[in-house]
């Protein structure tokens, strides 16, 4: 396996997940090369509390092993299949749940507005970027500096999020987002007076000055959050405590809905994905006329 891991260009999380997936296998009798394929299979079956999903992971590491040991896989990928299959009608399932529960665009504006005239600017930041940017977690994990022409260019080696005032936008950078390795640095422009305004209150009321130092905008002690702080400092501003992925969610359905293909080509580009994993993935109830885009 270790040689396996060192000969393969893997990403770090990729090569972080295969391990976790390869630690599964521990207790089989025999590895997975001298293990029988019908071995394998009920091996990964017999694995208690795991879902269909985590099993197909489990077995494509076997997949990936046998075939570069030139070792059969006929069985273990149609096995795969199935728990992928079968993944996918429970994710079906739960869209349809959630349809029935989620709130409406609508609310979800209500709320960001409601932030505003509260005057909780952190809080409108945070809920204005994640629609107009359609952002994970990690995306806005962001700090504010100031418009230098080397912050403007972006070092590919810099992994970190930009936010960048200016006099008639907001410029964001990210270079720390799940989809870099493919669709490398993203700027964007953001042209709205509420959204800099709310920078501007936010900046004062921590007594700060815009500088090339960043004022991080989810952190409450000055230094940049840990990968897995992100999503608990989000919620505390989202309507009702949701989830990056509920609010991705709320708005990929409303321009299917209502048949706005170029709004939905917004929202790859800004999120970083294709067309295809966007409805796969968020649309909660797909129209025929988007399926197999």
């Amino acid at each position: 396996f270790n040689e396996f891991i060192e000969e393969s260009n893997l990403k770090v999380r990729t090569r972080d997940s295969y391990k976790v997936s390869y630690k599964y296998f521990d207790e089989m009798d025999k590895n997975i090369l001298q293990s029988t394929q019908t071995e394998i299979i009920n091996h990964v079956d017999e694995i208690e509390s795991k879902s269909n999903n985590t099993k197909a992971m489990i077995l494509n590491i076997a997949i990936q092993i046998r075939k570069k040991n030139k070792r059969g896989v006929d069985k273990i990928f149609i096995a795969k299949g199935k728990y992928a299959d079968n993944f996918k009608l429970e994710k079906e399932k739960d869209h349809k749940e959630k349809l029935e529960t989620l709130p409406s665009v609508t609310q979800l504006m209500a709320h960001e507005n409601k932030l505003y005239r509260d005057k909780d600017w952190k809080g409108y930041i945070v809920v204005s970027l994640l629609r107009l940017l359609s952002a994970r977690n990690m995306d806005l994990n962001i700090g504010i500096i100031a418009p230098t022409r080397s912050k403007r260019k972006m070092n590919e080696e810099d992994k970190n999020n930009y936010i960048i005032l200016r006099k008639n936008d907001v410029y964001v950078i990210r270079g720390d987002y799940k989809t870099k390795g493919k669709y490398g640095i993203k700027k964007d422009i953001i042209r709205s007076r509420k959204l800099q305004n709310a920078i501007k209150k936010f900046v004062a009321e921590k007594d700060m000055e815009i500088t090339d130092d960043p004022i991080w905008l989810l952190s409450e002690t000055g230094k940049k959050l840990k990968d897995d702080s992100i999503a608990k400092a989000i919620r505390k501003y989202t309507y009702n405590g949701l989830g990056e992925g509920d609010y991705n969610k709320i708005f990929v359905s409303q321009f299917v809905d209502v048949k706005n293909m170029n709004g939905l080509k917004k929202i790859s580009d800004m999120r970083g994905t294709s067309l295809q994993v966007l409805l796969d993935s968020y649309h909660l109830e797909m129209p025929k006329m988007f399926r197999n885009i």
